[in-house]
Parts: structure tokens; sequence; C-alpha cells
């Protein structure tokens, strides 16, 4: 991680709270064979009939690229503006989200990425993208003194969004909460309003996760100390939203255990209180999807959004290509030939896979060019007098 992006998330983490959320990992253990046809799947399940679309035509690719995007405040009461994106301008938000549902984004909880019911219902043509929110700070959701919700925080906007585009613009963000402890104001940051939010929130569709319990750093933990970070935000959090699937988990400023082995333990409680889908990383690039064989649920990618920096990110992914869309059929994966080396066979669901187009050409051997000899007159040694 950046040493000065270390530094402010330092000075921010001391006024600011963030949420990770427990979670179970469901990757299939069958390996299935593939060929340049098709893969079969095993244990696959029923789902209704569906008009099939065409894959070609759509550009699908169900193994691409799937932004995950990182906020933190916007427009925040008494925080400066800072170009690391951990204060924006809401304007700037709402005009990320104008972007994404443009470019016929879909947004979903971070959690339904890695279901493959949930992703495999991704609307034909469209790409997923999961926002989350880090740290439950107030200016994420505020209710104002009427007891309505302020239509200028984050929960505002993305309401406002849902009602102007619809079903093409579901409810959904994922909101990594911190609890309330010594280290940290209350989650969201209007006391006695906490529970109220949180159960709004879970009961509205939107994904409340763990960001551990004191948003203290991970590198020098032990395993105990590891499994309390991870289970103490579950534990608090589902006291004011017993609903919560609190089943992600965002690692504080991104600073993972140097101990490995421990990086287990943020994804299954060896005490059985929790179980991860994945964790996620903080400020990186598009996530590679599950069913990616370079997929690693302990680390997963999240765009930040420092000054600009979204927006060159999204005009990158428009033009490569890479993105993940969607084929409109929840019984199968589409995947352009030319990416099936990277299809993994421990795939979520362990759907099949419908194959369409060309293979990958493969790069032509290089051939050293042959360097002819100049042929070279010797030069007369001058004789040496006597």
């Amino acid at each position: 991680m950046n040493p000065k992006r270390l530094l402010i998330l330092l000075l921010a983490s001391g006024t600011a709270a963030t949420v990770g959320t427990a979670f179970s990992l469901r990757i299939a253990d069958q390996r299935l064979a593939l060929s340049t046809a098709s893969v079969s799947g095993v244990a696959r399940a029923q789902t209704p009939t569906v008009q099939r679309s065409d894959p070609a035509r759509l550009k699908a690719n169900e193994i691409g690229r799937i932004p995950v995007i990182m906020y933190h405040s916007i427009d925040e009461p008494g925080t400066k503006y800072d170009a690391h994106g951990l204060n924006i301008h809401g304007e700037t938000f709402r005009k990320h989200l104008e972007m994404m549902a443009k470019a016929g984004w879909y947004p979903m909880n971070a959690r339904d990425l890695y279901l493959p019911e949930k992703l495999q219902a991704v609307p034909a043509g469209m790409t997923p993208v999961a926002l989350t929110f880090d740290d439950a700070r107030g200016s994420q959701f505020r209710y104002k003194k009427d007891g309505t919700i302020d239509p200028n925080c984050i929960v505002g906007i993305l309401e406002d969004f849902h009602k102007k585009y619809g079903q093409k613009w579901p409810r959904a963000g994922t909101f990594f909460a911190l609890p309330k402890s010594s280290y940290n104001p209350t989650p969201f940051w209007q006391a006695g309003l906490e529970k109220k939010k949180c159960q709004w929130l879970v009961a509205s569709g939107y994904e409340l996760s763990n960001h551990s319990y004191a948003h203290k750093f991970m590198s020098a933990m032990s395993a105990a100390q590891v499994r309390e970070a991870v289970w103490g935000c579950v534990r608090d959090i589902r006291k004011l939203a017993p609903d919560a699937t609190m089943d992600t988990f965002c690692v504080p400023y991104g600073a993972y255990p140097k101990n490995k082995s421990t990086w287990d333990i943020i994804l299954k409680d060896p005490q059985g209180q929790y179980t991860n889908l994945v964790a996620f990383k903080a400020w990186g690039d598009e996530s590679y999807a599950p069913g990616d064989k370079r997929f690693n649920p302990r680390e997963v990618d999240r765009i930040g959004v420092d000054n600009g920096y979204f927006e060159q990110v999204y005009a990158r992914l428009m033009k490569s290509g890479k993105l993940y869309i969607s084929d409109g059929d929840p019984s199968s994966m589409a995947v352009p030939r030319s990416w099936q080396d990277y299809v993994s066979p421990n795939r979520p669901g362990d759907l099949p896979v419908t194959f369409y187009g060309q293979p990958a050409a493969k790069p032509k051997p290089k051939v050293k060019p042959v360097v002819k000899k100049k042929s070279v007159t010797p030069v007369a040694k001058k004789a040496k007098r006597p």
C-alpha cells in the first residue's frame, strides 16, 4: 500500500469507523473437464426456462473483470476534501453513478458477486458492479430532524437513483461497518439511531458487513487477535441488526497479517462463529470474477476514488473489452473462446460453460535475425625495426 495513502488513512481513522463482514466461502471442490466447445457441470441448481440471448451479439463474458468501488465520505461536515478519496463531493459521487448507469453497470451487494444464483441473475448485456462504503461514517446514512432520510447522504442518493432507473438500478450497496467501541463512534454517527439505521439497511436490501472490531492494523496480529478483530464486529453489529449477513470482510487499511497462515482465519473461524466469502483489499484495480482461475477469495481488489482515478479506470475498462458482461442465462456461463484458458475448474455452482467465437491467436515464435558477419581484411603488422 502507498505509504502516503496509509498515513492519510491513519489520520482519518481517528474520526471515522470502518465496516467489514464475516462470510461463508462456497467454492466447489469438484473438477470439471474443459473442452473447446462446452464444459459440463455437476450438481446444477434447477433454473427457470429463459429465452436465450446470443452471447456473441452481447459480447458476453462471464469471467470478465468486475469493478468493486471503494468510497468513504461525501461532503462530510467539518472534514476537508482530499485527493485520496476519503471525502469527496456529493456531486462527484452522483456523477460516478450516472456514468455507471449509462454504461449498463448493474449494482449488486458485494456478497452477491460470489453467490452464483445472484451473479447469474444479472440481466443480459449488463455488467455487475459493487459499491462499497467503509467505516459506517455519518455522511453515508443520515436522518433529518423530521425523521426522513437526508437526500444528500449516500443512502439518500442511492435511493434517488433507484427511483430514477428502477430495476436497472436496484437497491444495492455494501456498508463495511465498525461497531461502537473505545476506538470508534457509533455506526453512522447519530447516537441512538444506529439500531434503526442498521435494521433499515438490511430490510431494504443493502448489505451490512464486516470492517473489523476497531479498525486496527492486522499486520502484527496473532491468530487469536485476528479472530477477535473479525468476530468482534460480527458479534456487535448483529446485536443491532440480527439479520445482517456479515459474510464479507474488508481488511483495515488493506494491511494483512504478515503471517499468511492467519489469513484463513479471516475467511473461516476455527471456532465456528463466522465464515466469509471473500476478504477485500484497499485500493487496487478491477477484480477477477469468481469463475476466473486467477480469482483469490483472500485478496479481492477494489477501485479507489482518488482525485480523478475512478474516471481513468472507467475509461480504460470501457475500451478494454475485459469487463464481465452477462448473457442473461442463469443456467450456464458464456465465455469467449479466447478466454478459455482462464476458466476455473472450481467454479462456484459448478455451472457449465459455453464458449463462442475464435480462440486466442497464438503468438508467433520470435525468430532471431541472422546477422551476417562482415569480412574483415587483416591489417598487416608493421615489421619491427632491427
